[in-house]
């Protein structure tokens, strides 16, 4: 899908508890602090000449199984790869 064979997914965490404490309503600003750092991971990426792709899951299995204290939400993530070199053409 990005012409990566390999690569990393980083999923992304909040501390909303802490987040909690220092805002009212914070959900909203949970996600557009959590879409502003995956939009700017993914032009990090492109400006190295690597892949990116930001993924439409929340992620709370991920930090689930990896047994992250269930105060963390997670609120996205963003799969970045080497690219393919018949992708660069």
């Amino acid at each position: 899908m990005i012409g990566a064979n390999t690569g990393t997914t980083l999923q992304l965490a909040c501390d909303f508890e802490l987040l909690t404490e220092c805002y009212d309503n914070p959900e909203t600003l949970m996600w557009r602090d959590a879409g502003a750092l995956a939009a700017t991971i993914a032009f990090s990426a492109t400006a190295l000449g690597m892949t990116s792709v930001v993924l439409g899951r929340a992620g709370g299995g991920v930090l689930k199984a990896a047994g992250i204290d269930p105060r963390f939400a997670a609120v996205g993530a963003v799969h970045v790869g080497a690219a393919v070199a018949s992708a660069m053409r």
